[in-house]
């Protein structure tokens, strides 16, 4: 199969699970589409967020291939839909890839004729070029990532999106992949079982890119480890200031590697905020999750942030395997008490290739293999004796509320 291809990609709609829905651009779809330009290729991405049914019918019109990003909440949704494309375009082979797609192939590959696993840049290309047999494909996780195409985000509306942080517009960013920690509830392995890093001079071009194309000048670092490597942030930080990239960011990080030398070379150049994946505050319940961090690292990074005016959103899951009802208020205490700067407090979700989906026993709970549950919302999938399903929403729901009553709002701090 040789010549030019048109490749359209689908990103689910996402407003009935998320108010926020399609105010930010899926990277890896991105990611995927930028590729195959970068190959030669034609994609065409389409956001369903931002376009209807009949207007994607119309960009499939003359299509060589339909590829679909897949994520567990939204099972039901693509795998009916995939059903759908097949009836309406049944000579135009259908490729899912994404999160679901990858923990999870065997639940979706009878819906669609390639299920690509890992990461999607150099699988896609091989697909359509014709070199890979439909079914599963899977290449190694790339080491070096600078490999990889440049998002080209010349490929979306780009005034369709724009995330509300502090007041400002704000594009997000990548600077690595996954994690080295091994959180039990965690699907970083997703992204790969090691974290990888872009070069700093690819995070300055990527960073110049929409300072100076989309006149973007405030970021959202999506890292799940952003600070993991000092010496690479206190680089990072210096060459921000030697730019002329006057840029302010948030970034996401863990709390027990954060130091004060970063946390101010960061604010010099340009650092707002710092999410933090709390999780709960009872030191039981994070040696259980395999979190590798205490109550007390995450009270000092708390500290530091207050001391260096960098504000701080906390995430925190309720009922995680040791938790119990009281621990669950005593971390909203936690987080009133800190008079944090945002707070979110999620129910427990057993997504499918985490430690919990699959080694329940180990973490003494029960899990109710669904795929259709979203953070957002107030169930969970995740049963224990400590903390039963059946009190879990009633738990979230209350603990949300007495949050937003300590804050006296329902909005979050971005969007004021």
């Amino acid at each position: 199969m040789t010549g030019s291809k048109k490749i359209v990609l689908i990103t689910p709609p996402e407003k009935h699970l998320l108010m926020e829905a399609g105010d930010r651009p899926d990277l890896g779809t991105i990611y995927v589409a930028s590729s195959l330009k970068r190959a030669g290729h034609k994609p065409v991405v389409v956001d369903l967020n931002h376009r209807d049914y009949r207007q994607l019918f119309g960009y499939i019109d003359g299509a060589d291939f339909i590829g679909m990003t897949t994520k567990t909440p939204y099972f039901s949704w693509l795998t009916q839909y995939a059903d759908h494309l097949r009836h309406n375009f049944p000579d135009v082979p259908l490729i899912a890839g994404g999160p679901h797609a990858t923990v999870a192939p065997e639940s979706i590959e009878r819906h669609f004729d390639f299920v690509v696993i890992g990461e999607g840049e150099p699988a896609i290309v091989e697909i359509v070029e014709g070199r890979v047999p439909k079914g599963r494909v899977q290449f190694p996780y790339e080491e070096d990532l600078d490999m990889f195409a440049p998002p080209d985000w010349g490929l979306i509306d780009t005034d369709e999106y724009g995330i509300k942080q502090e007041g400002y517009r704000t594009w997000p960013l990548l600077t690595s992949r996954s994690c080295p920690k091994k959180c039990a509830f965690c699907t970083k392995d997703i992204l790969g079982p090691k974290q990888r890093t872009h070069s700093i001079d690819r995070v300055m071009q990527e960073i110049a890119a929409v300072y100076h194309g989309l006149g973007i000048g405030s970021f959202y670092i999506y890292d799940d480890y952003f600070i993991s490597d000092e010496r690479r942030i206190m680089e990072f930080a210096k060459r921000v200031l030697e730019s002329d990239l006057h840029i302010t960011f948030r970034a996401i990080t863990r709390t027990d590697t954060l130091t004060e030398d970063a946390l101010q070379a960061l604010k010099r150049a340009g650092l707002r905020s710092l999410d933090f994946g709390f999780e709960h505050a009872d030191d039981g319940v994070l040696e259980l999750v395999d979190k590798d961090n205490t109550v007390a690292n995450n009270q000092r990074a708390v500290n530091l942030c207050k001391k260096n005016g960098v504000r701080i959103r906390g995430s925190f899951i309720v009922n995680l395997p040791g938790a119990t009802p009281e621990t669950a208020y005593r971390t909203l205490d936690f987080v009133t008490s800190n008079r944090l700067d945002w707070a979110d407090f999620y129910p427990l979700i057993a997504y499918p290739g985490t430690p919990i989906w699959k080694y329940p026993e180990k973490f003494g709970v029960r899990v109710d293999r669904r795929y259709d549950l979203f953070q957002s919302g107030l169930e969970t999938n995740v049963d224990s004796d400590s903390f039963p399903k059946s009190e879990v929403p009633g738990i979230v729901r209350d603990v949300r509320e007495r949050w937003f009553a300590y804050k006296a709002s329902r909005v979050p701090y971005e969007i004021r």
